[in-house]
């Protein structure tokens, strides 16, 4: 049977909780004060009776009757206390003295006590009443001739247990009252924080996706506990959230954009071939000339398609595979540059240092990224401007960097760099052929490779991108393994 939801609140198990404990907090108190004070009581009384018994044996006499010596015993009234009961038998438990107080009652007599002269207390019911005895001899002249026995009845201690009881109950009760409503305000104004983060999350979740307003942020008490805490990280993954949600959206805008852009010109370009083949006066349109720009957009498209694909694999869960060995990077930056002096022989590359150093990473892949590198810098660097790469390292790690003089990245634009189609002038036309993919697909290689890649640009002072990988990745693996 599923409890309702009242029963099942932090704040009813948490105030639930602290009334158990202080319950058998004071359960066990009272049960603990009521025991000593007991046992206190009891020897206090244990004293009283000692003392009676003591101070009447010291006053017993040995006469002589007849030149027999006879017992002679004070009045037992003389030392009995009004509550006191007193009573002098024999060796044989008979009875020869005992007080008023007694009437024609008797206590019960040990006779094991008394026959062998042992100091015992016990404790018996007389009249429904508790008495504690004392069997006490009495010895003259070495010799046991009887015993004292002196009790007490319980009455009083009986009661200042019974009231001390029901008072530690009132008591109990009273607090374990107060805990309940102490505890219910105090879990309400602790637990308050978790109902408005609960009231702020349910107002985001409750509304409609296209107008999710991850905007909102919960409010976090100044106390700093675990609470304050938890408050700052779901602030954080909103924060991320909502990151996470502009880039796909703007994502899916751009790639949008970019696929149907190409496809629009091959389509153009398809219905134009179709007419001029079905004239015979071509004017001035040359078939080479359409089917250059056939041909010159279909590389376009397809390379946007090949770096999405990339992307995918990156964001998949298998992750990208690497083929980690140990590497010269020596010839992989040569390859770079080779390459990029392909697409862009009217730019200087120059190499300011020779790298000779071995790492374990993937060379096409680390290739891959050095001409997306090197393309970028090459398309943003003024006419005749050179690109420089450089290189360093150390024990553990290399860093290679691609410098160019073209016209930089503004300080607003530099931390969206790495994002997918992302361009730091969006109304520029697209007409370096770009994609607006390389650096993302660069970031993730990289990452993958437990490396990182950093950008630092000033606008017209150029743009210096360093990608710096571990000699021996941490996650190094088996080659073709994913490396996420």
């Amino acid at each position: 049977m599923k409890l309702p939801r009242y029963a099942r609140s932090i704040r009813l198990r948490l105030t639930a909780w602290y009334t158990l404990v202080l319950l058998l907090i004071l359960l066990v108190l009272g049960l603990g004060i009521t025991y000593v004070l007991e046992r206190e009581l009891r020897a206090y009384v244990d004293d009283q009776l000692l003392t009676t018994a003591t101070d009447m044996t010291a006053q017993f006499e040995v006469g002589f009757r007849f030149e027999r010596p006879v017992v002679i015993v004070p009045p037992p009234d003389a030392f009995s206390f009004p509550s006191q009961l007193i009573q002098v038998v024999d060796i044989r438990g008979q009875i020869w003295f005992r007080t008023e107080n007694l009437d024609d009652r008797s206590m019960p007599v040990d006779l094991d006590a008394v026959e062998f002269g042992a100091i015992r207390f016990s404790s018996t019911v007389i009249d429904g009443v508790t008495v504690r005895i004392l069997t006490y001899p009495i010895e003259i002249q070495d010799t046991v001739v009887g015993s004292v026995v002196v009790g007490e009845p319980l009455i009083q201690v009986t009661r200042t247990l019974d009231d001390l009881r029901r008072q530690f109950l009132v008591a109990s009760l009273f607090g374990v009252g107060l805990a309940l409503l102490g505890g219910w305000f105090i879990t309400r104004r602790a637990l308050k924080p978790v109902d408005e983060m609960t009231a702020t999350a349910r107002r985001i979740v409750g509304t409609s996706s296209d107008a999710l307003p991850l905007a909102a942020r919960l409010s976090v008490p100044g106390t700093g506990d675990e609470i304050a805490r938890l408050g700052e990280t779901i602030n954080d993954l909103l924060a991320r959230l909502e990151q996470a949600l502009e880039t796909q959206s703007r994502f899916v805008a751009d790639a949008s954009h970019e696929l149907r852009t190409p496809l629009t010109a091959v389509q153009g370009n398809i219905d134009l071939l179709e007419r001029q083949l079905e004239r015979s006066n071509m004017g001035s349109v040359s078939i080479e000339e359409t089917i250059s720009e056939l041909r010159r957009e279909s590389k376009r498209m397809t390379r946007l398609v090949g770096d999405l694909l990339m992307l995918a694999r990156l964001e998949s869960t298998t992750g990208l595979s690497l083929d980690l060995e140990a590497n010269d990077i020596g010839p992989i930056v040569d390859d770079a540059v080779r390459t990029a002096r392909a697409l862009h022989p009217a730019t200087p590359f120059l190499i300011e240092q020779d790298i000779d150093v071995q790492a374990t990473v993937d060379a096409p892949r680390v290739e891959q990224v050095l001409v997306i590198l090197l393309d970028n810098a090459a398309r943003a660097s003024d006419a005749g401007s050179a690109v420089t790469l450089s290189c360093r390292s150390d024990d553990t790690s290399v860093a290679i960097a691609v410098a160019d003089r073209g016209a930089g990245i503004a300080a607003e634009d530099l931390p969206y760099v790495f994002e997918r189609f992302y361009r730091a002038d969006s109304s520029r036309q697209r007409a370096s052929g770009g994609t607006g993919l390389g650096l993302a697909i660069a970031h993730a290689v990289v990452k993958a490779h437990d490396g990182k890649i950093e950008i630092e640009s000033e606008p017209d002072q150029g743009t210096v991108v360093t990608m710096t990988l571990p000699r021996q990745p941490a996650n190094e693996s088996a080659g073709g393994d994913s490396i996420v």
